[in-house]
């Protein structure tokens, strides 16, 4: 049953379902659950958690995760070992959701998901998401725009592909560019994601295994980043930001070593402006500030936190709601 398993992860072809000027549930709200509520998926979306719950497994590598980026929900996919029944083989298979249905082709035991109707040409795939790979493990989000031919074939109208294998403690927007062979309108795209690209016999001890956690997908234009901040957006700076989002107050706390001298807070909006910053900040351990945006009109904004010789500690992503 497992090398059943392993044979449909490995060729992917990509309902019906009509797919207007946007990503259907692409901000992973809406969830569905089985009649047994064994396992659920995104509403519009399937998973390998069908998969494994015929071959009797009770782990799903598809799961419901909470937000901090928009509405309360994202989707979160995991890398998982999974062995016969006997241990003797042993498979790491990543965590995969496809837009639309999924089903096996019997003559390959290939997994199938034709697409969804399309006919748009967007610049850009964009999204916000976190990363925790784990044995040098990658994520993976491909999306393929086609056009149906009368012969019964395909011509691929465009394509692209995001990978990423750095640690993302806190959500980095992704911009999936798609690159265009020619100037036919497509009629259909397929979209898959994935936890990592290991997909291998595997004998070791494997913990919890690689982990994206993804929200509001959407179609172009890109994420635009601010101007004079780092285009990475998010280090790994040894401080927390909550709550996230936020509406009135917002509170950092330093959870790193202690540094000498004040440091500098400044918050950007989304086009690149200084719109608040504080200075004599002493970042101490579990040591806390606060800012207000109160005043400040909803959207997206990035705190820098600098040190006391200037140094870059890290850039967080706010959003502010109304």
């Amino acid at each position: 049953m497992l090398q059943f398993f392993v044979r449909a992860l490995l060729i992917l072809a990509f309902s019906t379902t009509a797919l207007l000027a946007q990503i259907p549930y692409g901000d992973f709200e809406s969830w569905e659950s089985t009649d047994d509520s064994l396992f659920e998926n995104p509403y519009q979306w399937s998973s390998l958690n069908e998969i494994h719950n015929l071959l009797g497994y009770t782990e799903y590598t598809v799961l419901r995760a909470p937000s901090d980026v928009e509405g309360d929900f994202a989707l979160e996919a995991q890398t998982r070992k999974f062995c016969d029944s006997d241990s003797s083989v042993c498979y790491l298979v990543p965590g995969m959701a496809v837009l639309g249905d999924l089903y096996i082709n019997p003559s390959d035991l290939s997994i199938v998901t034709p697409g969804l109707p399309f006919e748009e040409r967007p610049d850009f795939v964009t999204a916000y998401y976190q990363y925790y790979p784990v044995l040098q493990d990658s994520f993976r989000v491909v999306v393929e725009l086609s056009k149906s031919l009368p012969s019964g074939g395909k011509m691929v109208v465009a394509y692209g592909e995001y990978q990423s294998g750095d640690v993302m403690a806190q959500f980095q927007p992704m911009n999936l560019e798609l690159v265009y062979f020619t100037d036919v309108n497509p009629d259909k795209i397929k979209l898959a994601i994935f936890s990592g690209v290991r997909n291998e016999p595997f004998t070791g001890d494997y913990p919890v295994g690689s982990r994206l956690i993804l929200d509001n997908m959407k179609l172009g234009p890109q994420i635009e980043t601010p101007t004079g901040l780092n285009a990475n957006l998010i280090d790994q700076g040894s401080f927390q930001l909550f709550p996230i989002p936020a509406s009135s107050d917002l509170t950092l706390r330093w959870d790193g070593q202690a540094l000498q001298g004040a440091t500098t807070l400044q918050l950007y909006n989304n086009t690149g402006r200084l719109v608040q910053e504080q200075q004599g900040f002493s970042a101490s351990p579990n040591n806390t500030t606060s800012l207000s945006v109160a005043d400040l009109p909803a959207g997206t904004y990035w705190l820098r936190l600098s040190g006391p010789s200037g140094q870059h500690l890290g850039t967080r992503q706010v959003p502010v709601l109304r």
